[in-house]
């Protein structure tokens, strides 16, 4: 499907009487549209038994003195708002779920924390108790650490506390235990509080969401907070924004057996008119509308008959009427005998490998942009640069894409307590827009765009290719990527294949790269450049490790 935007079409143009009765005609759709979500609402929650005498088609009909045409059009969009609301509200439902869980598991860890903050404590009226002693134990004047703690003795009785860029330094014990681990401690106690009250009111409302689904808010809920609050002493202004906001247009659904593909809304290519048929029989011509981009598109719909789906949209001073439709199925490439192009998506490039026939390394690249400080619509732009760049280079090799299937909407509820700057990253790379743009320029030159699990993609490319080609590690992904499309399994190398337990061997390979990514995951990138493959053998964990840190 593919929707394409006319010119502006200003009222003034279209005269004071079509100009009123459109108006009309979108107040009366949207009414309808509002009266049937609010009856879907109560029937989905079990309030109201909906409609068992006759068919809803016929009720609206008689209702709101619809014919067939608006009645379906006002019926499909009404159902397909509330099937999206429903929807919204189980990713809305799995997302308060897994912020729950991840606040629980924070609680968890600063409960380990303050617990031996604690321990530490009495080790320093222990301490305090010892040192007054002719003959103190060694062990009663040695301050009690836990795993992970930031807190330190050194030997020669200072106190420090290291932070990831500077140290505190206390030169006595009281300075230490009365100037900092008190005091952590409270702040500790008062982080669990706060976060314990934060889930009872994610749990609260999680309780209230999972009982019932709300209904829908047409004109955005900030607006109407907004009556209240901004718009406290100009109620005027308000019920101008809120009812811009509430009637921007109506939608007519297009048809197989309509002429024009539509029985309301009829385009006449040669004239460029555009010709409405109300719901009270009454038509209204305007003139001028064409469609700067994609105006062929629309006369081979029409041409062929093709179903097209007018949207109406109330911009103020001038109207934007979109035009719906599916293109024809053209030829795409997605052959792989004579080899593919692999893609792999990073925040900052687009890195890409390109196999031959037997799956063999050719060459790789590199699509550079930079997403830092710039706005939504900007970073929109590089991204669909970007697309254009790759598509490109596969229109010149003839070859198919292939890239990784990523879903990431549910793990970035996990982000709460990660570090800032990988979140901010993550946040900012659109990942579902590249694809998009990606498979809307292949369809449009005929490339074909195949979407692979991406399951240890850069675990395989940097234990196995990296090295032997030489390569960067998210090219090396990429070329991974790429031959899993081509259908080739990834065997773990002989210097690593001792290494997996017997427990695994028979299991399916990518039991085996979880293996040997859980184990070296703290190994860092670069020693892997430094690592013979299939000259000799690891046989332990500990022997990898140890030749990947010489």
């Amino acid at each position: 499907m593919i929707t394409i935007f006319s010119n502006r079409v200003y009222k003034r143009r279209i005269g004071m009487s079509a100009e009123i009765d459109l108006e009309q005609e979108t107040y009366k759709y949207n009414r309808a549209k509002w009266y049937l979500i609010k009856l879907l609402a109560k029937e989905h929650n079990g309030i109201f038994c909906f409609l068992k005498d006759f068919s809803l088609h016929m009720f609206v009909k008689m209702k709101f003195g619809f014919n067939d045409y608006f009645a379906n059009s006002v019926i499909i969009d009404a159902k397909a708002a509330w099937s999206s609301r429903v929807e919204l509200q189980k990713l809305e439902i799995a997302e308060l779920k897994d912020r729950i869980i991840v606040k629980k598991k924070k609680v968890e860890k600063l409960r380990k924390e303050l617990d031996g903050r604690r321990a530490m404590l009495m080790s320093c009226i222990r301490i305090s108790k010892a040192s007054k002693l002719k003959n103190p134990r060694k062990k009663d004047l040695k301050l009690k650490t836990y795993r992970g703690c930031k807190e330190l003795q050194l030997p020669s009785g200072i106190f420090a506390v290291s932070y990831r860029k500077y140290a505190r330094v206390f030169f006595n014990l009281y300075d230490f235990e009365h100037k900092y681990l008190r005091p952590e401690m409270k702040r500790v106690k008062n982080v669990i509080s706060q976060i314990e009250h934060s889930i009872n009111l994610m749990s609260d409302r999680l309780r209230r969401m999972e009982s019932r689904v709300p209904g829908v808010t047409f004109g955005t809920k900030k607006l109407a907070r907004a009556r209240q609050t901004r718009y406290a002493c100009d109620h005027m202004r308000w019920a101008e924004k809120w009812r811009d906001s509430r009637l921007k247009g109506f939608k007519i659904v297009g048809r197989h057996d309509a002429g024009c593909g539509n029985f309301v809304f009829k385009y006449r290519s040669a004239t460029k008119k555009l010709e409405i048929v109300l719901s009270k029989n009454q038509t209204i011509t305007v003139r001028d509308v064409c469609f700067p981009y994609g105006q062929t598109w629309l006369e081979s719909a029409l041409a062929s008959e093709t179903p097209i789906t007018w949207d109406v949209c109330d911009h103020g001073d001038y109207y934007i009427f979109k035009a719906v439709f599916a293109l024809p199925a053209g030829d795409r490439n997605y052959c792989t005998d004579d080899g593919v192009i692999g893609y792999d998506k990073n925040y900052d490039h687009i890195a890409w490998a390109e196999t031959d026939e037997s799956g063999a390394f050719l060459r790789w690249g590199r699509i550079p942009f930079d997403l830092e400080n710039k706005t939504k619509g900007q970073a929109a732009k590089l991204l669909e640069a970007a697309a254009v760049v790759l598509v490109d280079i596969a229109r010149e090799t003839h070859k198919p894409l292939v890239g990784e299937a990523i879903y990431t909407s549910g793990s970035k509820a996990k982000l709460l307590y990660a570090n800032k700057n990988r979140n901010r990253k993550l946040t900012r790379f659109a990942y579902d827009k590249m694809d998009k743009s990606v498979e809307s320029r292949g369809a449009r030159k005929g490339i074909g765009v195949i979407a692979k699990n991406p399951a240890y993609t850069s675990v395989i490319g940097k234990m196995k290719y990296m090295r032997t080609f030489g390569i960067p590690i998210h090219a090396a992904a990429a070329y991974v990527v790429g031959r899993r499309g081509m259908g080739f399994k990834e065997r773990a190398p002989a210097t690593y294949r001792k290494v997996v337990p017997d427990s695994k061997v028979k299991k399916h390979h990518w039991a085996h790269w979880r293996f040997l990514h859980r184990h070296l995951s703290g190994v860092m990138t670069k020693n892997f450049y430094s690592m013979p493959l299939n000259k000799f053998q690891c046989l332990a964990v500990k022997g990898c490790k140890s030749m990947l840190s010489d």
